[in-house]
């Protein structure tokens, strides 16, 4: 009796929590209502391994297409592309500058009689002979002020020369239209540091032709290097901050 009283009692919790299951069981939503709950967690199981080798397989992409990429960092590309967007400002200025000389020419020109290009283009050679010693000769000048440039029996582009050479094709031309718009002087010419790129005999032959420029015209030269009180004379004004 005692033993069937003690399996009665055990029998009677196991109901209990199988009724408690029963009712828990309401709660399942009706999706999943006849569902073989097995099975089910079989086939997630099987979806989460195909995800896994999915995320795998994309892992093992990117890390390919890392390793394809050159050894510059999103930094260097971004001082890259400053630095050419710099250049590209650089040259838009450069072309207006030009633009308007050539635009001012084209007025005094069609204001004129006689042939302006000729006397452009005596004074041109003339200050690039000085400038460069010869180094650099003007071989002919179109009616659009387009030159041809040789260095000895090279032909020079504009787009490959130096800095400095740039700055000794610039000053010399700069006077040569000068000269030619105000042949009797009294212009204002203003040279904001224009001979930074130039080597030193050419910056010293450069700065004679200015001081020779400065008899019949004003000069205005702004400088931060003191160098260029030896080698030009006039009033100097010092500005500190």
């Amino acid at each position: 009796m005692d033993e069937l009283g003690k399996l009665a009692f055990e029998k009677g919790q196991e109901l209990s929590e199988l009724n408690a299951r029963l009712q828990s069981a309401d709660d399942i939503p009706e999706e999943f209502a006849g569902v073989d709950a097995g099975e089910y967690e079989r086939r997630l199981n099987s979806q989460i391994d195909a995800a896994d080798d999915a995320a795998d397989d994309r892992l093992r992409q990117l890390a390919d297409a890392e390793n394809a990429l050159p050894d510059e960092s999103a930094e260097t590309y971004r001082e890259r592309y400053l630095d050419a967007e710099a250049a590209f400002a650089e040259e838009k200025n450069q072309y207006a500058h030009w633009k308007k000389i050539r635009d001012v020419f084209r007025a005094v020109k069609a204001a004129e009689k006689g042939d302006p290009i000729a006397d452009i283009q005596r004074r041109f050679s003339g200050y690039l002979d000085a400038i460069t010693g010869g180094g650099i000769s003007l071989d002919s000048m179109k009616e659009d002020l387009g030159s041809v440039l040789n260095s000895g029996n090279n032909r020079l582009s504009f787009s490959t020369v130096s800095e400095g050479t740039k700055d000794t094709i610039s000053l010399a031309f700069r006077l040569a239209v000068l000269d030619h718009l105000y042949p009797e002087g009294n212009c204002v010419a203003v040279f904001d540091d224009p001979f930074t790129d130039m080597d030193p005999e050419r910056t010293k032959q450069a700065c004679a032709l200015l001081q020779s420029f400065s008899e019949r015209n004003q000069v205005i030269f702004v400088t931060c290097d003191g160098k260029y009180s030896s080698l030009m004379n006039g009033n100097v004004i010092n500005v500190s901050r």
